[in-house]
C-alpha cells in the first residue's frame, strides 16, 4: 500500500472509532531541520493540548509489518487515555503574563532551518540559531513544546528583547543543565576502562539539553576542575558531548567523527550540527573551529 492510500485509510478508520464531538484532522507539521511529517490530531476542544501522531512513523511500522487494525487501534487507545487524563489545558499560551513562566531556548541548525526562521524570532549564535519554545509537561505524556513564532509576539504584544530576555533566563530554571561523566551512564552496561574522558552536557529532561552552550558558565566548572579547555561534539539538539582538550586530538578527526555519527545514529529532526566547538577556559566563551 502506498503512503497516501494508508493515510487516507488511517484517517477512515480513526474517524469510525471516536465519538462525532471529536475531529480527526491530518496536516503537515513542518518539524527541526526542514522536515515535514504529517501529524494526526484527535480534538473536541481547541483548548486543550492534543499530542500529535506522526503518520510517517506508522507508516514505517505498516512496512515492517504491523497490520492497519493495530496501528488505528494504537491511535484510539492514545486518544482515549489521553481523556482519561483528562487533556492539558493550554489557554495559557494566549496571555503573555500566564505562558513566561514556561518559555525556554533551544538550539538549532541555522542552514538547514532557513524557511522557518523566516516564520520565527531567532538570535544567532556561532553557525546555530536559539529560538524560544513553552515547555509543556504532562505526567503521563511527558515533555512537549510549542515554538514560539512572530505571530505570536504581536498576539501578544511584546518585543522580541523581551522575549528572549524572559526564556534566557528561565531555562536554567525549568531545564537545569547537567554534565555527567560517559564512564558514570554506561559503567552498568559496559566495562568503561578503555572509554576516552567523555562527558554529557544535557538538561532535567533531556529535551534540548543543547542550549547548554549558551551558558558558559555550566561548562567552565568542569573547565576548570580539569584544567583544559573543552571540545563541545553536538551530538543532538538533546545533548552535547565534552572532550578534555587534551594532545592528541586533531580537530579534522573529531569533525569526521561528529560526521559519522550524525549520519548514522541521529535522527532527521534531533541533527544539530556538524561542526566542533571549543569551550576557552581562558576567555570563558564558546568558539566554533
Amino acid at each position: 500500500m502506498r503512503y497516501q492510500e494508508f493515510v487516507n485509510q488511517i484517517v477512515e478508520h480513526v474517524r469510525s472509532e471516536v465519538d462525532d464531538r471529536a475531529s480527526v484532522t491530518v496536516r503537515p507539521i513542518r518539524r527541526n531541520n526542514d522536515f515535514s511529517s504529517d501529524g494526526l490530531n484527535i480534538v473536541r476542544d481547541a483548548n486543550l493540548f492534543s499530542p500529535t501522531v506522526f503518520l510517517d512513523e506508522c507508516y514505517d511500522d505498516y512496512l515492517k509489518g504491523r497490520d492497519i487494525d493495530h496501528i488505528v487501534s494504537d491511535i484510539t487507545g492514545f486518544y482515549h487515555s489521553h481523556e482519561k487524563v483528562h487533556s492539558l489545558d493550554i489557554s495559557y499560551f494566549y496571555d503573555f503574563h500566564e505562558v513566561s513562566p514556561h518559555l525556554a531556548v533551544k538550539l538549532i541548525n541555522y542552514e538547514r532551518n532557513a524557511e522557518l526562521l523566516r516564520e520565527v524570532p531567532y538570535e544567532r549564535f556561532l553557525d546555530l540559531a536559539v529560538v524560544c519554545y513553552c515547555l509543556v509537561e504532562h505526567t503521563v505524556f511527558g515533555a512537549g513544546s510549542i515554538l514560539v513564532k512572530k505571530a505570536h509576539l504581536d498576539y501578544w504584544g511584546v518585543t522580541k528583547a523581551a522575549l528572549f530576555q524572559t526564556a534566557m533566563e528561565n531555562t536554567l530554571q525549568i531545564q537545569p543543565c547537567s554534565i555527567r561523566s560517559m564512564q558514570e551512564v554506561l559503567h552498568s552496561i559496559i566495562d568503561t576502562g578503555d572509554c576516552p574522558q567523555l562527558y554529557i552536557l544535557s538538561n532535567r529532561l533531556g529535551y534540548y539539553g543543547a542550549a547548554g552552550m549558551l551558558y558558559p558558565k555550566i561548562m567552565g566548572g568542569l573547565s576548570e576542575e580539569l584544567e583544559k579547555d573543552l571540545f563541545i561534539l553536538p551530538s543532538s539538539v538533546d545533548e552535547v558531548l565534552l572532550l578534555p582538550d587534551t594532545e592528541g586530538y586533531a580537530v579534522d578527526d573529531l569533525k569526521q567523527m561528529v560526521l559519522e555519527i550524525n549520519r548514522t545514529y541521529v535522527s532527521k529532526d534531533c541533527f544539530l550540527s556538524n561542526s566542533v566547538y571549543r569551550y576557552c577556559r581562558e576567555e570563558k566563551n564558546v568558539k566554533v573551529l
